[in-house]
């Protein structure tokens, strides 16, 4: 009796620990393949969101890669500018040494005229004056156009002094344009440089007329 009880109570204990067991690890499993789809879940989300932030962080990219590569294309045509630039001015910078050059030997000829100008006018000016050595200029004298010039000289000549009249004279004419209301000066070539002479000096005596008498300089 004792011994079939210990028996029962045995089977009953196993079956309790058998039996005891299979709902609960039931319950444990689901709950673990629960958490387990959760966490499959979330690994998904996290990788789909992962995936799509790097296709945004990749359009990105493209889009900086297609900037730089139009910042490429510019910076490569703005070198190019700026070597044919270089180039454009090292050829102004030629071409400027070469007028430069030009101008200075252009110069250099101008000084040269000019000198020869002034020294040819020096000349030119000394010989119109040795021409005009001889020559006296007479103002004031009334002017028409039947007057003989050399008469009119010789007309003033004897008021100086009727010795003077006999002086010869190689060429005498009026000067200048005529003018309405004016009186041109009459200019006289002495044949003699000391007759010329002894006329200037004695000129002072037509004093308190309106005749005046003057050597004649080259302008």
């Amino acid at each position: 009796m004792s011994v079939a009880k210990n028996k029962r109570s045995a089977k009953e204990l196993n079956n309790s620990v058998l039996s005891t067991p299979t709902k609960p690890s039931t319950k444990v499993q689901k709950k673990e393949v629960d958490d387990e789809v959760v966490e499959k879940k979330w690994d998904l989300e996290s990788l789909f969101k992962l995936v799509e932030s790097m296709n945004k962080k990749l359009d990105k990219l493209e889009s900086i890669e297609a900037h730089l590569k139009h910042v490429d294309h510019d910076i490569t045509e703005l070198k190019h500018s700026l070597s044919y630039m270089h180039d454009t001015t090292e050829e102004l910078k030629l071409k400027q040494t070469s007028y430069d050059d030009i101008l200075l030997k252009n110069e250099e000829k101008i000084g040269s005229l000019e000198k020869l100008a002034s020294t040819l006018k020096e000349e030119l000016i000394d010989l119109r004056a040795r021409s005009m050595r001889s020559n006296l200029m007479f103002y004031n004298l009334p002017e028409n156009d039947e007057e003989n010039p050399e008469k009119v000289v010789s007309e003033v000549l004897e008021k100086i002094n009727p010795e003077f009249k006999k002086m010869e004279i190689e060429r005498v004419h009026r000067i200048g344009k005529k003018r309405l209301g004016s009186v041109r000066p009459i200019v006289a070539k002495f044949l003699r440089f000391k007759d010329k002479e002894l006329i200037r000096k004695n000129s002072k005596k037509l004093k308190g007329t309106k005749i005046g008498i003057s050597e004649q300089y080259p302008k």
